[in-house]
């Protein structure tokens, strides 16, 4: 094999895999991981893999549209560059807006050819601080009841006791819900997500009536709210955590400074690795908490999300969002993440340990006739 491992071709496979339960948030619901399969060939023989996840009610991109970016915007501009150029297949693609997990995806994938060409983890070449992460389950829909059975199960079988409940879709029976789980689970990590669902006085009253409740609270209202948001920060005795109004470096830099958010959600298929390497660093810096979260990935993000949440101090002290893999019916990994005791050991397999079972990829994948 040569030196170089020069890209020759970007394979792209859509997939859907039936969700076990309807996930909803306030701005919508989820029955299958509906994503596409991302390789980078090179001339070597060499290949790196990775997942992209369309979000079109999030960040506007769909499945048709992430391919489509991918084979006539992205592969063009990379084809021959070593997959060693990471700087200058940034800077090749630094003019194209948005499409933001097209471009990660590509390079997550990048990086998986990186390890695999060298035979070295992805987890150590990005510093290999810790060998596992403790993990976050995001909870389903549903009543107290339900959600706390659920809570029971995952404490009983996997350990697990850090969790996100979704609210932001009535103010009042949400306060309840919380409190509920909280009387249920008084030693547990818990955190909620109203995915922009609050006005700004309603976040603050859930706040107000939540204290000492939560460990941090994300996304209370719309980014845009830029007064009320601030103003929900000042009043919340927690971190609120900035997601979907943190896509990129600069609404990291700009959330935080103008104190919208006190800490950081990172989506490694939002910000692939370099970029989500310089928002660590900036946090890092400040003091300012951040944690690796769920797009709602399989295994295969998985593999990606530990390794980078391991591989920094900064953020493998905090539970990360490992966890959403378990509401997948099936994976197309050969040997898919285990949790034990309530953690995610790192893969130490060349790249991010990503291999992909033939027969059950062809068993989901979408584009068959």
């Amino acid at each position: 094999m040569n030196g170089q491992h020069r890209i020759e071709r970007i394979e792209v496979l859509p997939f859907a895999i039936p969700l076990t339960g309807t996930v909803k948030f306030a701005t919508g619901t989820l029955s299958a991981a509906e994503h596409l399969l991302v390789t980078v060939h090179t001339d070597s023989g060499v290949t790196g893999t990775a997942e992209a996840i369309p979000r079109p009610m999030i960040y506007g991109e769909t499945g048709v549209s992430l391919a489509y970016a991918i084979e006539t915007l992205i592969a063009p501009a990379l084809m021959g560059m070593s997959i060693f150029e990471t700087a200058q297949i940034e800077h090749r693609l630094r003019h194209l807006a948005g499409n933001v997990a097209a471009k990660s995806s590509v390079e997550i994938a990048i990086f998986d050819a990186i390890g695999n060409a060298l035979g070295v983890s992805c987890h150590s070449l990005l510093g290999g601080f810790a060998h596992d992460v403790r993990c976050t389950a995001i909870l389903g829909s549903g009543d107290a009841a339900t959600l706390i059975a659920e809570v029971d199960e995952l404490h009983d079988t996997l350990g697990i006791t850090s969790l996100k409940v979704k609210v932001g879709l009535d103010v009042t029976k949400d306060i309840e819900l919380v409190t509920r789980v909280r009387e249920h689970s008084p030693q547990a990590v818990i955190y909620v997500d109203a995915n922009h669902g609050f006005t700004a006085a309603e976040a603050i009253r859930f706040v107000r009536a939540t204290e000492g409740m939560l460990d941090w609270i994300e996304e209370p209202c719309a980014a845009e709210e830029v007064l009320g948001r601030a103003a929900v920060v000042s009043a919340s005795t927690v971190p609120v955590l900035g997601d979907e109004s943190c896509i990129t470096t600069r609404e990291v830099v700009n959330e935080v400074l103008g104190a919208r958010s006190s800490m950081i959600g990172l989506k490694l298929q939002r910000t692939g690795i370099t970029q989500s390497q310089r928002i660590r660093e900036f946090c890092t810096a400040l003091g300012v908490p951040v944690l690796v979260a769920s797009q709602g990935d399989s295994g295969i993000g998985t593999n990606v999300s530990a390794s980078f949440a391991a591989a920094q101090a900064s953020t493998a002290t905090l539970p990360a969002e490992l966890a959403y893999f378990l509401h997948l019916e099936n994976d197309l990994m050969t040997v898919p993440p285990v949790i034990r005791d309530g953690r995610l050991a790192v893969s130490s397999q060349p790249g991010f340990g990503i291999a992909i079972d033939k027969d059950t990829l062809n068993h989901y994948r979408t584009d068959k006739d």
